[in-house]
C-alpha cells in the first residue's frame, strides 16, 4: 500500500469528525439564540396589554378592535400575532375586562391574559 493512501485513510476520518463537530456546534449555537414560542407569545400579549391600557387612558374607552391601536414601538417586534403566526384574539367586555388569547393550544393549555382597564377610563370621581 502506498504511503499517501495510508495517510489518507488516517486523516480522512479526522477531517470528517472535525466537520461533523463543527456543524453540530454551529447548529447548537443557532438554536441557543431562539426564544421559545410560549414566552414570545406572552411578550406579544404584554405589549398589547400596554397598548390597550394607553388607548383606554387617552380615549376613555376600550378600542373596538386591535386595529384601532396605534402602531407598536419600533423597538419591539411583537405586533398582534402569537409566536405561531396566528392572530391574538381580543375580547373586550363592558365592565372593562379584556381577554387576550392565543389560538394555539400548548401542552399546558391555551395562553390567556385577562386584565381590567375600567379604572383607567372611569369618569366617576371618588
Amino acid at each position: 500500500m502506498k504511503r499517501a493512501t495510508k495517510e489518507a485513510l488516517i486523516t480522512f476520518p479526522l477531517y470528517a469528525f472535525g466537520l461533523a463537530l463543527f456543524l453540530f456546534i454551529a447548529w447548537f449555537l443557532l438554536l441557543a439564540g431562539r426564544i421559545p414560542p410560549v414566552p414570545l407569545t406572552m411578550s406579544a400579549m404584554n405589549d398589547l396589554q400596554r397598548r390597550i391600557e394607553a388607548y383606554a387612558t387617552k380615549h376613555h374607552q376600550l378600542p373596538a378592535s386591535l386595529a384601532n391601536l396605534p402602531p407598536p414601538d419600533p423597538q419591539y417586534d411583537s405586533g398582534m400575532k402569537d409566536a405561531w403566526g396566528d392572530p391574538i384574539v381580543y375580547e373586550p367586555h363592558a365592565d372593562g375586562t379584556v381577554v387576550l388569547k392565543s389560538q394555539h393550544k400548548t401542552e399546558s393549555g391555551p395562553i390567556i391574559i385577562t386584565f381590567n382597564v375600567s379604572l383607567l377610563y372611569s369618569s366617576t370621581e371618588p
